[in-house]
């Protein structure tokens, strides 16, 4: 038996160990699912402007996934009422002062900005 064969599977879905994996359900998070999802409902029926969303807390409690998992079924549902929708996903794990923030945000919507936010 090969070092790389083995009978033993230590995790049924090792995929849930990735950064980028989406669950299909977040039972423990529908609180805050439903108050993701009503900050875009307004836009959604009127056209009106979206509230931006800002999703701050520790490490670790789910805020990416949450937000990852709203964006997703907001995509499928704006795809199947022919609404046009642009999302942007910016972590701002590295960064250390709202100006380098901005900066990034920036840097992401309109990647034609050359000019960074040093400190």
């Amino acid at each position: 038996m090969s070092l790389f064969e083995t009978d033993t599977n230590v995790f049924e879905n090792e995929r849930a160990l990735m950064e980028e994996w989406v669950p299909d359900r977040l039972p423990e998070r529908e609180p805050e699912l439903e108050e993701i999802a009503k900050s875009f409902r307004t836009t959604i029926r009127s056209g009106i402007e979206p509230k931006n969303v800002l999703i701050s807390g520790k490490t670790g409690q789910g805020k990416t996934v949450t937000a990852r998992v709203v964006l997703e079924e907001l995509h499928n549902y704006c795809q199947e009422k022919n609404i046009d929708l642009r999302t942007f996903e910016v972590s701002l794990k590295d960064v250390n002062t709202a100006y380098q923030s901005v900066g990034k945000i920036l840097t992401e919507i309109e990647p034609e900005t050359t000019e960074r936010p040093k400190g």
